[in-house]
């Protein structure tokens, strides 16, 4: 404020020292920017290691991207910093100079609006925790099957005829030790409508059911708490083998009391 008053006092304009306001203020939000991608630019290898995923940064899709974020930065530093430049600049330079305390009005508004940044601050530290642990369980959670040395190959509608054929080609190199058709768990669940002994056509027990080979357990190395995997050389008392999950045999009793 004594820097306004003073330059006041030597003659600048009121659009002169808006113009100064505004400029200094995108400048920090834009160098803020930079700081920012230049930070994440850094560490984004070490995230992508740490995630187990291929991110970038300067990409063609994200370019427009940037240039949005880019935008709101410039657009909320000027916001933020013109209101009081008007509110300043249109004063005489004796006020400005002179001023050797705030109102109570100005004070309650700037100790809410450092409390807020404060609490912002605070929220943003616990997200942040809250994600470090989300990504730690997601690295180290036990999910049933082994998915180390897994490669996963979308096929097209010309090799489904001759899986087999396909998957003893495979089979013959040495790098390979096993093959199975099926998606990833997790992926492409179909809901299946079954309909319990005794039970009602109007009202059928849902479920998700993945479609795979007789491989697919052992190849993924799935652990079964109880039964036998599928077994292509056994008859089976049904006209398709299932293999259920813990969750769904709850969900069972539970749906026929």
């Amino acid at each position: 404020m004594r820097e306004l008053g003073i330059r006041k006092f030597l003659g600048q304009s009121s659009a002169t020292v808006i113009a100064q306001l505004s400029i200094e203020s995108i400048l920090g939000g834009v160098l803020a920017f930079l700081m920012a991608m230049v930070v994440c630019t850094v560490q984004l290898q070490n995230f992508n290691l740490f995630v187990e995923k291929n991110l970038k940064l300067w990409s063609i899709s994200n370019l427009s991207l940037i240039g949005a974020t880019l935008l709101i930065v410039i657009s909320i530093c000027l916001l933020a910093v013109i209101r009081p430049a008007i509110h300043f600049a249109t004063q005489s330079s004796a006020p400005l100079l002179f001023r050797k305390y705030r109102s109570p009005r100005t004070a309650r508004v700037q100790n809410v609006l450092v409390g807020l940044q404060v609490c912002f601050s605070f929220v943003l530290l616990v997200f942040s925790l809250i994600v470090n642990n989300q990504i730690d369980f997601l690295m180290e959670k036990d999910l049933g099957f082994d998915k180390t040395n897994i490669v996963v190959v979308e096929l097209n509608e010309d090799i489904y005829p001759n899986m087999e054929a396909f998957k003893n080609e495979l089979k013959k190199s040495k790098a390979i030790v096993n093959v199975a058709c099926g998606p990833s768990p997790g992926n492409e669940l179909n809901e299946w409508r079954f309909v319990p002994e005794g039970g009602s056509r109007e009202k059928p027990f849902l479920f998700s059911l993945l479609w795979c080979d007789y491989n697919y357990v052992n190849t993924l190395k799935i652990r079964l708490l109880m039964g036998e995997n599928f077994d292509p050389n056994k008859t089976y008392d049904s006209l398709l083998p299932f293999v259920i999950n813990k969750r769904l045999l709850i969900a069972y009793f539970t749906f026929t009391g």
